[in-house]
């Protein structure tokens, strides 16, 4: 695969199911919810910092079988109105791209080279 066919293909899918408790850093639900997926993670590490309500599903980390009921919930929620495959989808698509560009991040690394070489601590 080409990186544009990646793209491709992922933006032919409704739907990213990344309930992965090692996924730390999160690019593969990022590239996914850029194409308009609706992501559904386990609310653990990276993944998690990425979705917000109004785009995807956070599932709380606890026992295997009841991750796996929530999941089972959210898709019968989402079978059951297909429209929020396309606003969630959209709003996913925007989160990524509005949040988490080229710009956002050049400002950050900037916010932490300057606490670096001050020494003054990184406000959150």
């Amino acid at each position: 695969f080409e990186a544009d066919d990646y793209a491709s293909a992922l933006a032919t899918f409704d739907i990213v199911l990344l309930p992965s408790l090692r996924d730390g850093a999160g690019l593969s639900i990022m590239e996914a919810m850029l194409a308009g997926c609706v992501p559904i993670v386990a609310d653990w590490c990276g993944p998690a910092e990425f979705v917000a309500p109004e785009c995807g599903y956070k599932v709380a980390v606890n026992d295997p079988s009841n991750m796996a009921t929530e999941i089972a919930r959210i898709l019968c929620i989402l079978d059951n109105d297909r429209s929020l495959l396309r606003i969630k989808g959209d709003a996913a698509s925007t989160r990524i791209r509005s949040s988490y560009n080229e710009k956002q991040f050049l400002e950050s690394m900037n916010r932490f080279f300057i606490c670096a070489v001050s020494g003054v601590p990184l406000a959150s």
